[in-house]
């Protein structure tokens, strides 16, 4: 994990400080890692950004709130699905990692059923 200073937010910062760097970008959804990536700049990086949940479960309570009264069943089951997430983290966290798989064993759960809706 790496945080430093930058004079704005502008993609060209970013650029700067990876330059050369290929891997994941823990982000959030702010445009410029997206600019940052695109494939039509000669000084892309290479990277996969890897966005927070908690800036895109904000979009699906948006879209909820905005929805009401009426339904928004794409939203409801998306944020279900984070809140599945949640709790995977909320029952792991200060635990020492024991692998990929010790996610939930009492439930027999795994992260990617969570996300596919299988849980």
């Amino acid at each position: 994990m790496i945080y430093a200073y930058a004079p704005g937010r502008g993609a060209v910062h970013g650029l700067r400080l990876l330059e050369g760097y290929r891997g994941i970008i823990h982000c959030d959804g702010y445009e410029a890692y997206k600019t940052m990536t695109r494939e039509t700049r000669a000084d892309a990086l290479s990277g996969t950004l890897a966005f927070c949940w908690s800036h895109l479960r904000r979009q699906f309570v948006k879209i909820e709130r905005e929805a009401s009264p009426a339904p928004a069943p794409v939203a409801r089951e998306a944020l279900a699905r984070i809140a599945q997430l949640y709790a995977v983290e909320k029952a792991l966290r200060g635990r020492a990692p024991r692998g990929p798989t010790s996610a939930c064993p009492a439930s027999g759960c795994s992260l990617e059923a969570v996300v596919r809706g299988n849980a």
